[in-house]
């Protein structure tokens, strides 16, 4: 091997290891997102069945 393809060779591992790691940062980024949003839903829905059962109550009396 000349020296040339070594450097090559390492400058591609470098290159590789690099994008794996910010494919996996962006990966992350994006499940905290959606959990995010998760979260907010399930906010919204027990705001809504709260809100739901005070009215059932209000009509009961």
């Amino acid at each position: 091997m000349t020296k040339r393809n070594k450097i090559i060779i390492w400058l591609s591992s470098i290159l590789a290891v690099f994008i794996i790691g910010l494919v996996s940062c962006i990966g992350v980024s994006n499940g905290q997102i959606r959990r995010q949003q998760e979260v907010q839903t399930a906010k919204a829905n027990i705001s809504k069945e709260e809100q739901r059962r005070v009215d059932l109550f209000r009509n009961m009396v």
